[in-house]
């Protein structure tokens, strides 16, 4: 990565970053007994620049005032290839993909704070994109599909009238387009998909009554105009292109979270977030699924943890996690998998100033996990883990 920042004058500045990112990944899988052996190599490189201008002139009508604006660049380059294998041998090639995917986007944002205890951001961002798929197996090219330009308005308002509390307020969009081959127009697909516009608004408190406690309680809803999904395959050998069209949807849901530091050595949290996730346009193939809960989504995730802080090289802490069951397909009639408490472990030891070993015991019960999905008739199961150790030593260059 290589980094420009240039104050231009007393009340502008200027911030460039250009960056590069490698991935390279080998790895062989088999998901059923009976199943053939893959070798599934990705070499994705991702190379980007982001650029930023920000404004902070002194103005009378406003406490504080700061405008920014910037354009960026994105590109990725991307090999995906997949092997039937035979005791990590190669047989033959089941998938060859070259692929590209660039995105171009703008923003503008303010920051007015008209009193001290308001702070109001108005933003917009507006996205394109680009790129095309070569199928090296098949010999074809898959152009993108034609996004278009995609806006994004949002507005986020901080209203602090107490020391102990503030009120916030969210609202805006984001998008959603294909990953992988599921970005790009397919010879069999009629018109090209657009990306998904998700509209959405949170609203919530955070508060600090008392010190060594502090929390946040909100509420949200978010409407998406199109989501896809992947389509979830147990052996998926070729891949020619898994993506479900969910169609209109409704995801809301409310957020706790507390803090807790009674003592200097004790210290607590607890977090709980609650979701439902409903169809409420269906795709016109699949005229049932109205009103049904989405595929894959729990209820509700948690957690609980403490930490002991013993002296100043030794730490012990207790956590545990928990989810919700959720529905494994649209239809909601195959019942409900995947709900689970977990509990775990941990001492931490600061050998030196620079060397610190852990020691963790997760899943301590030993609890029975599992994720399940359903797709097109078959079934998927992949436990967890049982009772695990783990040591990590960690040495911190200076």
């Amino acid at each position: 990565a290589v980094f420009h920042d240039e104050q231009l004058g007393e009340q502008l500045s200027w911030s460039t970053r250009a960056y590069r990112n490698t991935y390279t990944n080998q790895r062989w899988v088999r998901f059923t007994q009976a199943g053939v052996q893959q070798e599934r190599d990705s070499d994705e490189n991702q190379d980007g620049a982001i650029s930023t201008l920000t404004w902070r002139p002194k103005v009378s009508w406003a406490h504080e005032f700061v405008l920014e604006g910037g354009v960026d660049y994105q590109r990725q380059t991307n090999l995906s290839e997949r092997y039937r294998t035979v005791e990590r041998v190669r047989s033959s090639q089941i998938r060859g993909w070259d692929y590209t995917l660039s995105n171009q986007g703008a923003y503008v944002q303010a920051m007015i704070r008209p009193v001290p205890e308001l702070k109001i951001v108005p933003a917009l961002r507006v996205d394109r994109f680009s790129g095309q798929l070569v199928d090296q197996l098949a010999g074809s090219t898959l152009p993108l599909n034609a996004y278009g330009t995609v806006p994004q308005p949002k507005l986020s308002v901080v209203y602090s009238p107490w020391a102990q509390a503030s009120v916030y307020a969210n609202l805006g969009r984001t998008f959603q387009i294909g990953t992988g081959i599921d970005a790009y127009r397919a010879s069999t697909q009629k018109n090209d998909l657009s990306a998904s516009l998700n509209d959405g608004w949170e609203l919530g408190v955070k508060f600090s009554p008392l010190e060594g406690l502090d929390g946040r309680v909100a509420y949200w809803e978010q409407r998406a105009s199109g989501e896809v999904a992947r389509k979830l395959g147990v052996d998926g050998l070729v891949d020619s292109g898994g993506q479900a069209n969910v169609a209109r949807t409704l995801r809301k849901g409310y957020d706790l979270q507390l803090n807790l530091r009674p003592t200097g050595r004790v210290s607590g949290w607890v977090s709980y977030s609650h979701q439902q996730a409903l169809i409420t346009a269906p795709d016109p193939s699949a005229p049932t699924t109205l009103g049904k809960e989405i595929e894959n989504v729990p209820h509700y995730v948690a957690s609980l943890g403490a930490d002991y802080q013993l002296n100043s090289d030794w730490k012990l802490s207790a956590w545990g996690t928990a989810q919700g069951s959720y529905y494994v397909e649209r239809s909601n009639t195959l019942g409900k998998f995947g709900g689970n408490v977990l509990l775990n472990l941990s001492a931490q030891w600061r050998i030196q100033p620079d060397l610190t070993l852990q020691l963790q015991v997760r899943n301590l019960s030993n609890r029975f996990y599992e994720y399940v999905w359903y797709d097109s008739g078959s079934w998927g199961h992949s436990p967890g883990d049982g009772r695990a150790f783990y040591a990590t030593l960690a040495w911190k260059f200076r």
